[in-house]
């Protein structure tokens, strides 16, 4: 493993930053080519130099931060980092997108997702707010994690990371099979059912975000020695971390972890639309009309239109009436069916 302080000596003569403003386009990516799967101090030194030079004025820009302390704390990343994931982020176009890389969740994320989920966390949703509030999803609970079938019980006063979406199969943690219906979501929060299993001795397990800055002090679950004990907790995710959640037990323990519904910003979905007719007969060389049926309850007139089956025919009216819609038709030498119809739309919401 390379020390920090190796690699910050090797990009230190770097530094200061470059100034191109923030949202500008960055330099071109250096080419850092690994052998093997690895990458020497040197190499990753440039790398982080690459990094820091491309997105320093934007990282300070967009998210307020003062550019040496992050650079500062990017270098521990840099000198353990999967060499796959640094070259992958260098390639990225965009700094949320070479964040994700780094964390080893590019393949789950676009450029665009990179961005919505790093923006929530620098300016968070929370539950409740009156402007950024998030919707409850309910799904049928789903098992995501279970470390008697996958990596064994977590050790004493520890923390282990388990993901929670984007995954196309949770066996790699003991988990489902399936994608548990999040494989193509991104939420904020989730609501997990957390099954302590035999713990060494009494104690208590913490639930909490994968990449939290530090463990929060509270007990999601307590349990006594050799008790099988469960909770329901409601938990944010990590953001762009290879992880979404963190448990810590204080006691060696087996945890079992079902998921039964998240939190996430509400969803645009299609708008619902109906179209409802009317038709009416006209002999030939005679004038007449109709309205159209009125909207469904619950949906609106968006617009609507008149039509005849002979060609001959003329259109004299045609116009909304508030629910329905309004044609009037005149005849041609030949007797046709007039057609008034309504287009009714509605947003179904999520």
């Amino acid at each position: 493993m390379i020390k920090a302080t190796t690699l910050f000596l090797a990009m230190a003569a770097t530094l200061p930053f470059a100034t191109h403003a923030a949202g500008a386009k960055p330099e071109a990516g250096v080419s850092i080519r690994a052998h093997s799967g690895t990458l020497s101090p040197q190499q990753r030194g440039q790398a982080i130099s690459t990094f820091v030079r491309r997105w320093g004025s934007y990282v300070a820009g967009t998210y307020g931060l003062d550019v040496h302390t992050w650079a500062n704390r990017m270098v521990s990343q840099f000198a353990t980092g999967d060499a796959a994931n640094i070259q992958r982020a260098l390639r990225r176009t965009t700094f949320e997108g070479a964040m994700a890389e780094l964390n080893g969740v590019g393949h789950k994320l676009s450029d665009d997702r990179a961005i919505t989920l790093l923006a929530s966390q620098v300016n968070p949703m929370s539950l409740g707010s009156t402007t950024n509030d998030m919707v409850y999803t309910p799904i049928t609970p789903c098992r995501i994690a279970d470390t008697r079938l996958a990596g064994g019980a977590i050790a004493a006063s520890s923390s282990r990371g388990f993901g929670v979406w984007g995954f196309s199969s949770y066996t790699f943690q003991g988990g489902s099979a399936t994608n548990c219906g999040l494989q193509t979501e991104s939420p904020k929060a989730a609501v997990l059912n957390v099954t302590v299993v035999s713990p060494s001795i009494a104690g208590y397990a913490t639930v909490y975000p994968a990449n939290a800055v530090s463990r929060p002090n509270i007990a999601s679950v307590n349990y006594a020695a050799g008790a099988i004990v469960n909770n329901s907790v409601v938990t944010p995710l990590g953001t762009l971390s290879a992880n979404d959640v963190q448990i810590f037990s204080l006691a060696q323990a087996h945890y079992v972890v079902d998921i039964v519904g998240y939190y996430d910003a509400p969803h645009a979905t299609p708008l619902d639309t109906q179209t409802v007719t009317a038709t009416f007969a006209l002999a030939a060389n005679t004038s007449g009309g109709s309205f159209s049926p009125s909207c469904p309850t619950g949906y609106v007139l968006t617009g609507g239109g008149c039509g005849a089956d002979a060609t001959d025919s003329t259109l004299v009216r045609s116009q909304p009436t508030g629910t329905n819609w309004w044609c009037y038709l005149r005849a041609g030498p030949t007797a046709t069916t007039g057609n008034a119809w309504a287009q009714c739309a509605r947003v179904p919401g999520r």
